[in-house]
């Protein structure tokens, strides 16, 4: 078996010279860097343990890698050729060795290896943002569109009611250069929620689509239909959207004005950023309930209870909600306030969702709008 070692192997990058001693992500990073655009057309894979002289690392040719020297190892496969390498990054100093090689002589042992996850942010193009009617019969989807037949398909629907896209940005697509990403809500009985995609980010194998509501549309009674369309540079990488579910609630109590809430609740911080408090028992919910026989009974063996409070330096008129699952265990709890006047103001508002185990994490999202 033919030995390679590392110190002889020339040539060698500095990429930096750093005195401490280089963690396994000040590595990560000195990798990055070297890899610059390419990070996302490669697959980059390290080995956990710091690397030892003696230690070796059996190729599938054959080879036999040997460093003399203390140092972090990585394996790049890239995706769209034959070719990959290694990068060892000295420990002392965080010099990198460069490595090339085919992809068939990656380590017989590289499913043990972390896959490192790179990102890159992709910055989309604005075709067009708003509302439909909701009488355009487009359901709530998240679509890609990589052709104009497609495109005008869609364009024709938008603008079955009203000429929606005379106000976009562009309509003729040169689909040779670019891709379209077009989501849209569910048809909603009021102007409270845009729906917006917050961000796109491109990895090693994908590229995903981040959508949340980033503000509040208005408080009008409205039926509408949010939608985003923005479009990126082709790319024959899958495109993913992070879409949160949105989960079905009841609203229970809502308190606004200081004599209301000082009659009816206690025990409560009013944080000015807002708080929210998880109550999953009767005994729990008369801790911060002043009077609980006035209110509706709660079946806490089924459900769970969302207490949001705090304070604004202005009255609030309105309150709104909308919670979405983000993972098995992770929630985000979205509190609208319509609020105007310079007055000093506390709130509280309660919904009642499905029951929430003790491992639930539930976070807190706070929307300021103006009154209309």
């Amino acid at each position: 078996m033919k030995k390679i070692i590392a110190s002889l192997i020339a040539p060698f990058l500095l990429i930096s010279a750093l005195s401490a001693q280089i963690t396994q992500q000040q590595a990560d990073e000195i990798v990055r860097e070297r890899l610059g655009g390419a990070i996302t057309s490669c697959v980059v894979y390290a080995r956990e343990e710091l690397q030892t002289t003696g230690t070796t690392i059996a190729t599938a040719a054959g080879e036999t890698l040997e460093p003399d020297y203390a140092c972090w190892v990585y394996y790049i496969k890239y995706i769209e050729n034959a070719t990959g390498k290694y990068l060892i990054v000295k420990e002392n100093n965080g010099n990198l060795l460069e490595i090339n090689a085919r992809n068939d002589d990656g380590p017989v042992d590289l499913e043990e290896w972390r896959e490192v996850s790179f990102e890159e942010p992709i910055e989309p193009i604005l075709i067009g943002k708003g509302n439909l009617s909701g009488a355009e019969e487009i359901p709530k989807q998240n679509l890609v569109i990589t052709d104009t037949e497609a495109w005008e398909s869609l364009m024709s629907a938008m603008n079955s009611v009203q000429n929606v896209t005379d106000s976009f940005a562009e309509t003729e697509i040169d689909f040779e250069q670019y891709q379209i990403i077009a989501i849209f809500d569910r048809i909603r009985n009021d102007n409270l929620w845009t729906i917006d995609i917050t961000g796109i980010t491109e990895y090693s194998d994908s590229i995903v689509a981040a959508i949340g509501n980033l503000k509040m549309g208005g408080w009008e009674d409205a039926v509408i239909q949010p939608f985003h369309i923005v479009k990126i540079a082709v790319s024959e990488k899958e495109i993913i959207f992070d879409d949160p579910e949105e989960i079905l609630f009841t609203e229970y109590v809502t308190s606004t004005g200081n004599s209301s809430i000082d009659y009816y609740w206690k025990s409560l911080d009013f944080p000015n950023e807002g708080g929210l408090i998880i109550i999953n028992s009767q005994e729990n919910l008369e801790v911060y309930l002043s009077y609980p026989d006035d209110f509706p009974p709660i079946d806490f063996s089924i459900n769970t209870l969302l207490l949001a409070n705090g304070t604004t330096g202005e009255q609030v008129f309105r309150v709104a909600h909308k919670i979405q699952q983000l993972s098995t265990n992770e929630y985000k709890f979205y509190v609208a306030l319509n609020v105007g006047y310079y007055l000093f103001d506390s709130w509280v508002t309660t919904i009642l969702v499905d029951k929430l185990d003790e491992s639930s994490k539930v976070e807190l999202k706070i929307i300021y709008g103006p009154q209309y």
